[in-house]
């Protein structure tokens, strides 16, 4: 787990890529497990049944989880996901840090079980990612809305430059205009 101090109340641009220049999220199911993950791990509670509560999502609609637990995560979370971008080879995640360094906790957990999940369904052994993740302070509020577009656009620019390749229809981001 990444030793660096991540500053209260600041908000970070948070991104990881690909190790071997493979892609992180092969189908829907990865990417609705990353989503579950992100979203469900923004507190300290332990999450029981990932697989079923993701896989629910296709099936569903929506990631299960009961109101009780739904309400319980919200109000203990450590970490607010303002805004998020998946591509087949990399992630980008607008995180604000709500306390003294568990940004390093939240993606330590993240990354671990994704690399779990993902090395287990695809018979691989190793790193999923190329390295630890990167994070890059946002300065200023004034540079929020920025990013929170940028976070939006690009992935929709990626999949018109590149749709035959990408395999999926929509990217996966938090907000679609």
């Amino acid at each position: 787990m990444r030793l660096d101090t991540f500053k209260k109340n600041n908000h970070y641009h948070v991104h990881g890529s690909e190790n071997k220049k493979e892609n992180i999220f092969i189908d829907d199911q990865d990417r609705a497990r990353f989503i579950f993950l992100i979203t469900h791990f923004q507190s300290p509670i332990r999450i029981y049944n990932v697989a079923f509560c993701s896989n629910a999502f296709f099936k569903k609609g929506s990631f299960i989880t009961k109101d009780h637990k739904a309400k319980e995560l919200l109000s203990k979370r450590n970490i607010e996901l303002n805004a998020f971008a998946l591509l087949p080879n990399n992630f980008h995640l607008l995180i604000k840090n709500t306390e003294e360094g568990i940004l390093s906790v939240y993606m330590h957990r993240i990354l671990t079980a994704y690399s779990k999940y993902f090395n287990a369904k695809y018979h691989k052994t190793g790193h999923v990612f190329n390295g630890p993740f990167e994070a890059s302070q946002i300065k200023s509020n004034d540079q929020l809305p920025y990013l929170s577009n940028h976070l939006h656009q690009s992935p929709s620019i990626f999949v018109k430059r590149s749709f035959k390749t990408v395999g999926f229809a929509e990217p996966f981001v938090s907000f679609m205009p």
